[in-house]
């Protein structure tokens, strides 16, 4: 590194010069970058300031288009606000996120799909602050990625998966009733769009459901209001209902789970399969 420095006062021209900057600041960025994820932050700040130097010459070179300079104060200006973020410096990560957000719609548009990771990233920010967290924003940043990916993806996408569950589980964060009919909304948003991109059995699907069976506990639903037709998924959600209220102490509602979750099992699996006897077991269990 430090020879590509002393070859920029040998070079002839600008765009030489300007090579030799462009290389120095992926080389320093980069290395930010992998410090901030081995949590060494005091390196991870020199390497983002050589970055920054780097730069800050590009910028002054007749050569270099201001489209080359705004991707290089974009790259710069996440990577300090994940370098913020990881010191808790919550202030001045969500002063970075700010600036490289308007950087990025400047650069690419107010819809890019470069501002979805950026709005995910800076609504995270805003949960990671615990008791002090604004959940009104975190919701309002996790609504602007879902509503990118919704106008950008098709229906069943990975990115419709992740936005939508995220967006849910903020709702569901904020602890208000009346948010939760939003969280439960984009939860089955969630599930119909991970059940055709992974299959009703993948791991991120019965995520899913789980992630849906808590909330109808929380606000005493059934699952059958959501789900509808009977399925082997809606038998194992009960049984994961009853869990959760088992866990709770509340054996007459898991009794009830339990005895729903053994109707739809008889109907789909038949009384001689596995999970059926194995339900009728945890129920005599119960009465007993």
């Amino acid at each position: 590194m430090q020879i590509m420095l002393n070859s920029v006062s040998t070079t002839t021209s600008e765009q030489e010069k300007a090579n030799v900057f462009s290389v120095l600041f992926r080389l320093n960025y980069i290395q930010g970058k992998a410090q901030v994820a081995l949590k060494k932050y005091a390196e991870a700040d020199a390497a983002f300031k050589k970055a920054d130097r780097a730069y800050q010459a590009s910028s002054k070179l007749s050569c270099v288009t201001d489209d080359e300079c705004d991707d290089m104060e974009i790259k710069l200006a996440q990577g300090r606000a994940r370098l913020s973020w990881r010191q808790k410096k919550y202030a001045v990560a969500g002063s970075e996120y700010d600036k490289v957000i308007d950087l990025t719609k400047r650069r690419y548009g107010e819809d890019a799909l470069e501002l979805i990771e950026l709005y995910q990233e800076n609504g995270r920010l805003e949960q990671s602050k615990g008791r002090h967290a604004n959940h009104d924003k975190a919701i309002e940043m996790f609504l602007q990625a879902h509503s990118i990916a919704a106008a950008r993806y098709k229906y069943a996408s990975e990115e419709i998966v992740d936005t939508a569950l995220a967006l849910a589980q903020a709702y569901s964060t904020t602890g208000r009733e009346e948010a939760e009919s939003s969280a439960e909304s984009y939860l089955n948003e969630c599930l119909g769009s991970c059940t055709a991109v992974y299959g009703p059995d993948h791991k991120k699907t019965l995520e899913v459901h789980d992630e849906l069976a808590r909330l109808l506990v929380r606000s005493d639903r059934q699952t059958n209001e959501v789900y509808g037709d009977y399925s082997e998924n809606v038998a194992d959600t009960h049984k994961l209902m009853a869990s959760i209220h088992l866990a709770q102490g509340s054996i007459e509602k898991a009794l009830r789970c339990y005895k729903r979750c053994l109707n739809i099992e008889v109907l789909v699996l038949g009384k001689n399969h596995k999970k059926t006897k194995d339900s009728e077991r945890t129920i005599d269990i119960l009465m007993a």
